[in-house]
């Protein structure tokens, strides 16, 4: 009965699935971000292709589901992976913080008439923001990558 309960806690369950949820929320965050500036600054229009706000309480909530799974997984497994989980903990932080400010630009959609030119920065801030799309999968194959280190 015990191993049984070991086994649900084990890496493969709770620590996998903690660094999966993350990639999907960082997927949430550049889906959010690259809609909030497709209204924000190449539309006349406010209206989001889907609710911004739902996909941030997921994000809230997604946030709060690694938290507690690497902690139980820690709790159970051992202090083995104690480093990679803390560091997971800490990187979904940030990464539901990335949501709140895509939140914002979203709201600065919502409240900016007209689309927002940036006058003479216009070529700055296009590649700052085609930058920041390119780091959201760069983000995440690294998190990929450091669970497949994990599991050796």
């Amino acid at each position: 009965m015990f191993q049984k309960y070991l086994a649900l806690f084990s890496k493969q369950n709770l620590l996998e699935k903690a660094f999966r949820r993350t990639v999907k929320m960082i997927e949430f965050d550049r889906e959010m971000f690259e809609a909030s500036v497709q209204v924000l600054r190449h539309s006349d229009e406010s209206d989001m292709p889907f609710d911004i706000y739902e996909k941030d309480k997921a994000l809230n909530k997604y946030e709060r589901e690694v938290r507690r799974n690497v902690l139980t997984h820690l709790a159970v497994v051992g202090k083995g992976d104690i480093v990679a989980g803390l560091t997971l903990v800490s990187i979904v932080i940030d990464v539901e913080r990335i949501g709140d400010y895509t939140k914002n630009i979203a709201d600065l959609a919502r409240d900016h008439p007209k689309r927002l030119e940036a006058g003479r920065h216009e070529k700055a801030l296009a590649e700052i923001e085609n930058k920041i799309t390119e780091r959201f999968t760069g983000f995440a194959k690294i998190v990929l990558v450091s669970a497949l280190l994990l599991k050796k």
